[in-house]
């Protein structure tokens, strides 16, 4: 049987080029708790290794400031534009390094997988998680509005809803 953790600190990223979502959650004992959230808004920036340095740079001091003990990131998916998953997959391998030159270890999660674990359905729209993600008491301007913020979050209800599953048997 899992213990529930003292106090485990996690960061969850929603990576991106254009904006990437971030959320950190504190979990003591079997409770979860929203310590902050926010965006690391890249859209000013024209070049793209400007882009990259911003976010390991963000990425380290949200790591510094935070001192989570781990990370939980949305994994590479494969998708139509082949530029754009290259240029995604730059800006999560960019979050993993900052993680790991602070020794802090990864967990990856497919967005299909995020979405069933939440929904049940795997293929859910985006609406159906922000109304479960209101109900978590994230406020719906926090969650909905900012959309790559609850994503970034999602991953760490998941882990946290493991934790207290595994707890209560």
């Amino acid at each position: 049987m899992i213990q529930p953790v003292k106090e485990k600190i996690i960061l969850g990223i929603d990576p991106g080029t254009t904006i990437m979502g971030y959320g950190l959650l504190k979990v003591v004992g079997t409770k979860p708790q929203v310590m902050t959230m926010g965006v690391i808004d890249l859209r000013k920036y024209g070049d793209h290794y400007l882009k990259l340095r911003r976010i390991f740079e963000r990425v380290v001091g949200i790591i510094e400031a935070y001192l989570p003990d781990e990370l939980a990131i949305e994994a590479p998916f494969f998708g139509k534009n082949v530029q754009s998953m290259l240029k995604l997959g730059r800006a999560q391998g960019v979050a993993m390094a900052a993680a790991l030159s602070r020794d802090i270890p990864i967990t990856e999660y497919a967005p299909l997988k995020i979405k069933m674990a939440i929904t049940g359905n795997g293929q859910s729209a985006i609406f159906i998680i922000c109304k479960l993600c209101a109900a978590t008491s994230l406020s719906w301007i926090a969650c909905c509005i900012p959309l790559l913020i609850a994503l970034a979050v999602l991953p760490l209800l998941i882990i946290t809803k493991a934790i207290i599953n595994a707890s209560e048997k």
